[in-house]
């Protein structure tokens, strides 16, 4: 009679471990991904690299099937952001951005908690656009009139920073001469130094410059890029007026190394969709970023091979890690 109980109490046992076990199993097997999902973003909200990056994130749900949360972590020329990529959790439930500069220069100009190699890259989905301004009624018509002020009198200009300092590092090299450089935190600090009468010159993107030529404030004397920006098509680049100097500073998005390979797939995926979404497009023109994709393999390259020049630039400014 002692013997039912026993083997009911078994029964029960078994029944109950093949249960855990199962669950187990189908936690294991739970289709990535099953949450929602963090992207971090490196710049203030609001601003054209922060807009793009939630478009994208937009684009990328409807693939996914979950929602992606933008998280903003500013500060420090967007290391602050980039450090929060390469420190969040290895299961492709975060992924962020990770501009040029911060993966190329930062570690080794900075004190930063990551490196280059603490990241596996998604890719680039753009490029940011320079030029060179001056206020409507300053003296210098041209690059020719800026260049000549710097041989006899001390010309300075506005930037946040690199890249926005390389041509005035290469155009006085070019030149034999020196411009100032004035650091400020933000375009619009840049923009407002600028109208003040505060410094000769800024070189900074097109939504710290583009509105002001537009109003009559400002006047462009040269882009700073490979190419013509859309906006001022009569504008020439430094190139084509004999200065070999061009700015290229791309966006991309990362994973922290270590993310599962399968997972971190299901993210290339959604992202390269998201290139061909109309909304991406449309927000790409509105806030003047240029679209440009590259692998995160072909990014990766480009960032080592540019970081030698990158510190020489930097030590040439006289600062240090």
């Amino acid at each position: 009679m002692k013997k039912k109980p026993m083997l009911i109490a078994l029964i029960l046992m078994l029944t109950f471990s093949v249960m855990i076990i199962t669950g187990c199993d189908n936690g294991k097997e739970a289709k990535f991904p099953s949450k929602p999902i963090t992207q971090i973003i490196n710049f203030s909200a609001g601003s054209g690299t922060d807009l793009s990056a939630r478009t994208i994130a937009t684009a990328m749900e409807k693939q996914l099937g979950q929602p992606i949360n933008p998280v903003n972590k500013t500060g420090g020329g967007g290391t602050i952001g980039v450090g929060e990529v390469a420190k969040a959790p290895k299961d492709g439930y975060t992924f962020g951005m990770v501009t040029f500069m911060a993966a190329a220069m930062s570690p080794h100009t900075m004190n930063v908690p990551y490196t280059i190699d603490d990241f596996e890259f998604l890719g680039t989905y753009g490029k940011y656009k320079y030029a060179i301004a001056v206020k409507s009624d300053s003296p210098y018509k041209s690059i020719k009139d800026l260049v000549a002020a710097a041989k006899t009198q001390n010309i300075s200009y506005a930037a946040t920073g690199f890249p926005n300092v390389i041509p005035f590092i290469e155009l006085g090299n070019a030149e034999g001469v020196k411009f100032t450089f004035v650091p400020h935190n933000s375009g619009p600090e840049c923009a407002t130094s600028l109208l003040g009468g505060h410094v000769n010159a800024m070189l900074q993107n097109v939504n710290d410059t583009l509105p002001f030529v537009k109003n009559g404030e400002m006047r462009v004397l040269a882009v700073a890029d490979a190419e013509r920006w859309e906006e001022l098509p009569d504008i020439p680049t430094l190139k084509e007026l004999g200065y070999d100097t061009a700015i290229e500073s791309w966006i991309a998005f990362a994973v922290p190394k270590g993310t599962p390979p399968e997972n971190k797939q299901v993210l290339q995926e959604a992202f390269n969709k998201s290139l061909e979404d109309p909304g991406f497009k449309d927000i790409m023109q509105k806030v003047g970023l240029k679209p440009m994709h590259i692998t995160g393999e072909e990014f990766r390259k480009i960032c080592d091979e540019a970081t030698p020049k990158l510190i020489e630039q930097h030590k040439a400014l006289g600062l240090s890690k």
